[in-house]
């Protein structure tokens, strides 16, 4: 928990969730938003933020 009393959040659930719902691909989707395929990738496992 933090101090705002709000839980912490996995950063990769609302990329997921948007790739999810754009249904193309991870490399279209990257391009869509305009960032690199490996960012995407990154972000959805956590390796990124």
């Amino acid at each position: 928990m933090i101090k705002s009393g709000l839980s912490a959040i996995d950063p990769g659930k609302y990329p997921a969730a948007a790739l999810k719902e754009f249904a193309g691909s991870q490399a279209q989707f990257a391009r869509v938003v305009g960032v690199s395929p490996i960012g995407v990738s990154h972000a959805i496992k956590g390796n990124r933020n």
